[in-house]
């Protein structure tokens, strides 16, 4: 995401966290993502899910990574679809080609870029 930001400025990116430590990492030059060093925690992405679902006003499209838990994505979009408010999400999800600590480098220089979605008509437009 710090990637699609910095090269697709029409974009906007948001992240989301339940840590106001996290988040004031993300909107200062000292981002909180895994390059040598860092860890990655996954123990949040349900409450992530349920904050995703409270602030939304408008349609979403999430991108999952691939090395999450196997069925989270058909978790996140449970969590997201009862409690939507009308809001429309797209859950994708990113074959994983990244490797931590060097994902940025990764990025800049990828030899395939690959994202998956689910094949309903709802989602067409995401994909």
């Amino acid at each position: 995401m710090a990637v699609i930001a910095l090269k697709c400025p029409s974009i906007e990116v948001a992240m989301v966290d339940i840590s106001v430590t996290r988040i004031a990492a993300w909107n200062s030059d000292q981002l909180p993502i895994y390059e040598p060093g860092k860890a990655a925690d996954l123990t949040y992405w349900e409450s992530v899910a349920r904050m995703i679902a409270d602030v939304s006003k408008f349609d979403k499209i999430i991108v999952e990574k691939s090395t999450v838990p196997v069925k989270t994505a058909k978790a996140i979009e449970k969590i997201l679809t009862h409690n939507s408010k009308g809001i429309n999400y797209q859950i994708f999800s990113n074959p994983e080609f990244l490797i931590e600590g060097t994902a940025i480098e990764d990025l800049f220089s990828p030899d395939r870029v690959l994202i998956g979605g689910w094949e309903i008509p709802e989602g067409q437009k995401a994909v």
